[in-house]
């Protein structure tokens, strides 16, 4: 399901809009927390339709990503962040060279072939905003008590 797909645009946005909006009319109290769990849910659950089999290394990216930040940001393992961005730059180079046929996959690898030329949506995105986090977790622009969802 892309942002252009009818199922996107007259199922998913619709209802995700209602339920957002339903989610501040119940709970007006913690509508900030509410708000940003239910953003969350449904960004993840769009990013499920569209492949799932990019789910798991994307999760397994920003929950990488957020792990070596919250030890930068307390203080160990300050030079992490290097390779940390080294390996987020390589999986955007990956993905980017991959989307354009110039990297062929061994024949001993199974790929599906509906996955041959095709990237995960938003990996750009996703890959600089994981750099921005990280980078002002070095700079200690980020709290050290900042939880998952601030």
């Amino acid at each position: 399901m892309g942002f252009h797909s009818f199922t996107f645009l007259y199922l998913f946005l619709p209802v995700a809009l209602v339920v957002f909006w339903l989610s501040q009319l119940l709970f007006r109290t913690q509508a900030k927390t509410a708000s940003r769990v239910l953003i969350l849910t449904l960004s993840l659950l769009f990013y499920l339709w569209y492949d799932p089999v990019y789910f798991l290394p994307v999760i397994a990216l920003i929950g990488l990503n957020y792990w070596v930040a919250r030890r930068i940001m307390n203080g160990h393992h300050r030079g992490a962040y290097l390779f940390l961005a080294a390996l987020d730059i390589l999986v955007l180079v990956f993905f980017k060279f991959w989307e354009q046929g110039l990297i062929v996959e061994p024949d001993w690898i199974p790929v599906p072939s509906s996955l041959v030329g095709k990237m995960p949506i938003g990996i750009s995105f996703l890959i600089f905003t994981l750099l921005a986090y990280l980078f002002d977790a070095k700079k200690q622009r980020i709290p050290s008590d900042h939880r998952v969802l601030d």
